[in-house]
């Protein structure tokens, strides 16, 4: 949870979105989102980090293939 969270605030700033992106932070993330699922907190800072990570093209490619739109769908509907 805590983890998420530093990555999303982390992920505010322009020049860290780059930086986290090529460090693998989309990876942590959603390995963090699948193996905490029913986390509530996990998966909305999760998808808060992964917004951000998703200002920069490269986070934006990297969720797109590593099958982050379903992870988010799925912690939509599972914490509605």
């Amino acid at each position: 949870e805590q983890g998420c969270g530093a990555l999303w605030h982390l992920a505010l700033d322009a020049e860290n979105q780059e930086r986290l992106a090529q460090e693998g932070a989309v990876t942590v993330v959603l390995d963090s989102m699948h193996e905490h699922q029913s986390q509530a907190a996990v998966q909305a800072r999760g998808c808060g980090a992964l917004w951000n990570l998703a200002l920069h093209p490269e986070g934006r490619k990297q969720i797109a293939q590593d099958g982050g739109v379903s992870t988010v769908l799925r912690a939509m509907r599972a914490h509605r």
